[in-house]
């Protein structure tokens, strides 16, 4: 039995960002799906009689791009595949799949297996997954090892997933292959850019995600997918705010396309834990209205912690002329702003439990201040700002950019590749 909806092909979704050069498959390149024996693992199987859709495949999750209907009850195995072209496979320096799957699957490069969860050896069409496996977000497969596997010209990726049962009440696949080396088409894919205003948060914890930083070189980004990592439906959107309701550690991720198709990704990891509560931020200037060149005080001395310990405070003034000075640790910090402008002051306060509460401070330099009255005290008064826990009912005052935080806290964590060849 063949399934499959054709829609319009949309390369893969969730990983960390590649460098802009890397390989990746042209949007015309479609996966090919089919539900029967024969997966056609090798590069000259013919598949034209394959019906195409985009990744990911599944039913009953609410976030699949091509919608299985068909297969609960019928059958427990899709297989996939598709091909992508290389000009010259030595340049390729670094290999990826990810895969977001419920509940097995199995993936073939050029023929030749190359990873594998939740399927037992020698399935073929009729075997099930051996036990279940919820699809909360893609999990990396390293294949750097397998590089000698690519080829100049034709290759082609081949993935089979298999459902836990026949009944199961829902299923999911979505391939995404990363290859690093040089671009095929000549263009450069984005560069995604993903930051969230807290990395570690206490439960139930609000996070905002920005991908606006994320540009082009050739073109522009057109559109983003944000997926929250938490098995929920992924927003097309560059900024957004996410509730994560139960603790655990979550990798969020960016999916950003240009003008040409190309597609670039991003991810961040999010610790939200139930130790403790959050801190309370408080935080103060003393010239919100400040001339240009002149040296503004800022003060989150009277910040608190209502489990007791240290705090550890973040600046980040929005100021990237600066240099070195666009950041500052502790309590108090000092900063002129050299040219006229609005600037969002960032302060990250984290306390002994990792937890994070990011606070806004708006400074306008040679900027009108407000009217007596309208809230800021006349002649470039000062300001305060408070962050406390979501939990206790306040407000928690988010970053729009959090640029430097994010180089900082994710430069371990981070790998930089661009989109793959494989996925949708």
């Amino acid at each position: 039995m063949i399934v499959g909806v054709p829609k319009e092909i949309a390369q893969g979704e969730r990983r960390v960002a590649l460098v802009p050069d890397a390989v990746k498959a042209l949007v015309s390149d479609a996966v090919q799906i089919v539900v029967e024996a024969g997966c056609g693992l090798a590069a000259g199987y013919d598949d034209a009689a394959w019906p195409t859709g985009p990744a990911g495949f599944g039913y009953s999750d609410g976030d699949d791009a091509t919608e299985l209907s068909g297969m609960s009850g019928s059958y427990v195995t899709l297989y996939t595949r598709r091909s992508f072209q290389l000009a010259d496979a030595s340049v390729v320096d670094n290999l990826a799949l990810r895969v977001s799957y419920d509940d097995g699957f199995v993936a073939y490069l050029n023929g030749v297996e190359v990873a594998r969860s939740n399927v037992p050896f020698s399935q073929d069409h009729a075997t099930t997954a051996s036990g279940s496996h919820e699809a909360v977000g893609f999990e990396i497969f390293d294949l750097t090892g397998q590089l000698g596997l690519l080829q100049d010209g034709t290759n082609v990726l081949a993935v089979e997933g298999h459902n836990e049962s026949l009944g199961s009440g829902d299923f999911s696949l979505h391939p995404v292959l990363e290859i690093v080396g040089v671009s095929p088409t000549g263009e450069n894919s984005p560069d995604a850019v993903l930051l969230s205003d807290v990395s570690t948060a206490n439960a139930p914890a609000t996070v905002r995600f920005d991908a606006s930083l994320s540009s082009d070189a050739d073109g522009a980004v057109t559109s983003y997918l944000l997926d929250f990592g938490d098995g929920s439906a992924p927003v097309a959107s560059p900024v957004a705010t996410h509730l994560y309701s139960a603790p655990g550690l979550y990798v969020a991720s960016l999916i950003a396309t240009d003008d040409s198709g190309l597609q670039a990704v991003d991810e961040v990891a999010i610790h939200v834990h139930a130790a403790g509560k959050a801190p309370k931020t408080i935080a103060d200037v003393d010239d919100a209205y400040p001339e240009a060149g002149a040296t503004v005080a800022f003060d989150a001395s009277a910040s608190s912690d209502p489990d007791g310990g240290p705090l550890l405070y973040h600046w980040f003034f929005d100021d990237p002329a600066s240099g070195s000075a666009n950041f500052a640790v502790g309590p108090t910090a000092t900063h002129a702003f050299a040219s006229a402008g609005t600037y969002e002051v960032n302060l990250l306060v984290t306390d002994d439990e990792g937890s994070q509460i990011s606070t806004v401070l708006e400074i306008s330099v040679d900027g009108e201040p407000p009217p007596p009255g309208g809230g800021g005290g006349g002649g470039g008064g000062g300001c305060s700002t408070t962050g406390i826990d979501p939990r206790s009912g306040g407000d928690t005052s988010f970053a729009v950019v959090l640029a430097a935080l994010a180089a900082f806290l994710l430069w371990n964590a981070r790998r930089t590749r661009t989109q793959p060849v494989a996925g949708r």
